[in-house]
């Protein structure tokens, strides 16, 4: 019989930390990620960021999977600065998967993500379309810096230039639900009278906008594109206070970012390209087709809770 104290039960454990924390996306990695590492038989050594661009917060957490000898890690970066700590991972041959974001941080063995460029191209389109083509437009931004952000706010300017939309000026809304709830309100009062459809790029600026326009009631409908869900989008969605959600695959990148890792403990080849997850375009017209109501079950890191109700 081995003695107490050893460690013959001890299972390998994975690292997988996220970028940010409360949102459904993030609290949908760690399902998928869970679920992996059950099916695996590995431990998942999950840790959230409060203040999504706190580098000094994403580095601690990455050597403390170090310390903890965690066999990989699956990231979602916040800066390029953590190349270094990541070197330490290489150094032991450590595999890093990269999910949400890309960034230079050096050889990494696969990336695992929404492809956030073309998303909000997709946008963009879904805006022409639900506008005939003619008005003005704008996207309400998250923060300068984040990446995920940054690509669709870009895919979805690049995109609406080509077409014969207005855009009026953009503005950066920043993080927390309160700065951007105070930011839409100054921007709204600015510009609504022009405005005729907007873009936000995530799950909080989603909500907070979305909260503003209800807020302070206006006449004028606006056309309201938004990213990601939560059941407070679901019902907006369903009431007519948002017009389309593009929604992400979260628990799938959570799960295969995971199953990555092990891939390559395992010795197989790195994938030789970016895999990028499809997202899928939820609107009050198709919200309780069978289609939708998969993508929620699979993805959803509540299940039938997120199932939308007739």
């Amino acid at each position: 019989m081995m003695p107490l104290g050893q460690s013959a039960l001890a299972r390998e454990c994975v690292a997988v930390i996220t970028a940010g924390t409360g949102h459904h996306f993030w609290r949908a990695i760690e399902s998928g990620s869970l679920q992996a590492g059950n099916e695996l038989g590995v431990d998942i050594f999950f840790r959230v960021l409060y203040d999504e661009t706190s580098v000094d917060a994403q580095e601690q957490i990455l050597r403390e999977a170090l310390e903890k000898q965690c066999i990989g890690v699956v990231l979602a970066p916040n800066s390029s600065a953590h190349r270094k700590t990541l070197d330490l991972f290489r150094q032991k041959n450590l595999p890093i998967v990269l999910i949400d974001r890309s960034m230079a941080l050096g050889a990494v063995y696969a990336q695992v993500m929404t492809n956030n460029y073309r998303a909000g191209q997709q946008a963009a389109r879904e805006m022409v379309a639900r506008l005939r083509g003619e008005g003005s437009v704008t996207v309400l931004r998250l923060k300068p810096g984040v990446a995920s952000t940054d690509a669709r706010e870009q895919g979805f300017l690049d995109e609406i230039k080509k077409s014969s939309l207005k855009l009026l000026p953009a503005v950066y809304l920043g993080s927390g639900i309160v700065e951007i709830r105070h930011n839409a309100d100054i921007y709204l009062q600015q510009h609504i009278s022009e405005l005729d459809g907007l873009f936000t790029p995530n799950e909080s600026s989603t909500l907070g906008v979305m909260a503003e326009i209800k807020r302070k009631g206006q006449e004028k409908r606006l056309v309201h594109i938004g990213f990601d869900y939560n059941r407070y989008l679901i019902q907006g969605l369903a009431s007519g206070e948002v017009d389309g959600l593009l929604l992400q695959q979260p628990h799938a990148i959570g799960f295969q970012g995971v199953k990555l890792v092990m891939a390559a403990h395992g010795g197989q080849p790195a994938p030789q390209e970016v895999i990028y997850t499809p997202v899928y375009y939820l609107t009050a017209e198709n919200m309780h087709s069978a289609q939708a109501q998969q993508f929620l079950d699979l993805y959803s890191d509540e299940g039938s809770m997120m199932r939308i109700r007739k």
